[in-house]
């Protein structure tokens, strides 16, 4: 049975819970940016493997050094140079010193390193007016991490810092997640194909450039685009041959009673309803369907109420499909002004951000003198407002949805 006015809360988690996201592939580490680890990753060695040296400066043994001041100064001899690509010094003896540049091993039993500025240098000594303590300006093995110290676990997402630990550790490849595939549909008679030559009396389909873009803003780039005639056969037909994607949205041919001819299309083509209308404005008539794990979500054709369930539905189900087991993409927030509310659904309200003392603040825009579209080019997120009969006052705690933020949990 189809489930009908949901929360957007209860529409994505039906959401989730049809779909997948268990494939995988190996992928090189230059190449992981952005992916989701299938598995965890564990450190096959202690990096350093060898103390080094932190900085420039001479190898010492720091028990040599002990007793070094101003009025009783140490002198230690001097024998030779380590540099990071290696050196022909095997080990120090009692009294002993060697230069030493930034990541070079140092040589057993040295176990300090001073500076350069901190000695004075004659001939083939090095003189020493201050103890140094053990382990001083060294790094010891393994403290960038350790044998079998887990650098990733499955579900995260690999960050520029992940990969080049990976590469550090040695590691070549990683098994990833494979990103989500999407076909995008825009549905009516009255449009024409973006990419292509504009066609008198059409209008271009800008909510395929419109979707696409904010998948590609989101680091979703298995992006495919296309417009059907707003007829059953037609849209059945697009929707059957698309199900080789992960996700297909459509825009336009929802509404009440027989204009909801998409979500129509898509049963005919195989589908299972999920839902159909979340309790939400705008954008209430957004249905979802699924068939073979594909789903399939038609959104409004108003570009506005595709700009909102992209973030608050779909960009949340391609972070879960994509394989992060962790993610969250709303912020509490305070208001500069009063809002309304609507009675009894969620409202959504554009708005951008400001910081103030370390805080979030947003600004409804709600100023009817410019269009929608104006609107959405100033919006830096979106407001979600509870069911009420009062307005939101100013400084009032919201649910803020930000259209582009780090992945903060």
């Amino acid at each position: 049975m189809t489930k009908s006015n949901v929360n957007r809360m209860e529409a994505l988690q039906l959401l989730m819970e049809a779909t997948d996201r268990t494939a995988t592939s190996s992928t090189k580490v230059i190449e992981a940016q952005g992916l989701v680890a299938a598995e965890n990753v564990y450190s096959p060695l202690n990096l350093p493997e060898s103390p080094r040296s932190a900085m420039d400066g001479y190898a010492v043994i720091a028990a040599d050094t002990v007793g070094a001041a101003e009025t009783t100064r140490i002198s230690l001899e001097c024998i030779g140079e380590i540099r990071p690509s290696g050196g022909n010094i095997s080990s120090l003896n009692p009294g002993q010193a060697c230069r030493i540049l930034t990541g070079g091993i140092l040589p057993p039993p040295a176990d300090a390193v001073i500076p350069f500025e901190h000695v004075q240098s004659e001939n083939s000594k090095i003189i020493i007016s201050a103890e140094v303590k053990k382990n001083f300006s060294t790094r010891l093995i393994g403290s960038d991490i350790s044998i079998n110290s887990k650098i990733i676990g499955k579900g995260e997402q690999f960050s520029p810092s992940h990969c080049s630990l990976i590469s550090y550790a040695g590691i070549k490849e990683i098994l990833s997640y494979d990103t989500p595939s999407v076909l995008v549909i825009a549905v009516g008679n009255e449009l024409c194909d973006p990419l292509g030559e504009n066609i008198s009396g059409k209008i271009p389909a800008d909510n395929l450039i419109l979707l696409k873009t904010m998948c590609a803003a989101q680091g979703f780039h298995k992006v495919t685009v296309k417009v059907c005639a707003n007829e059953k056969e037609a849209i059945m037909e697009m929707i059957s041959s698309g199900m080789g994607h992960d996700l297909i949205i459509t825009t336009g041919g929802t509404g009440p009673g027989q204009r909801d001819i998409v979500m129509q299309a898509a049963c005919s083509a195989g589908c299972q309803p999920l839902f159909k209308g979340i309790r939400i404005h705008p954008a209430k008539s957004v249905f979802a369907c699924v068939k073979d794990k594909t789903a399939v979500i038609g959104l409004p054709g108003p570009p506005n109420a595709v700009q909102l369930s992209f973030h608050f539905l779909i960009k949340p189900l391609l972070a879960y499909m994509k394989g992060l087991t962790a993610f969250n993409y709303e912020f509490k927030a305070r208001l500069l002004k009063a809002i309304k509310r609507s009675a009894e659904t969620e409202r959504l309200w554009l708005c951008s951000l400001h910081t103030s003392d370390g805080s979030f603040r947003v600004m409804p825009l709600d100023d009817r003198s410019i269009s929608v579209r104006q609107t959405m080019c100033c919006a830096h997120g979106i407001i979600a407002l509870s069911p009420g009969l009062s307005p939101a006052e100013e400084n009032e705690e919201v649910t803020f949805i930000p259209f582009l933020m780090p992945n903060l949990v």
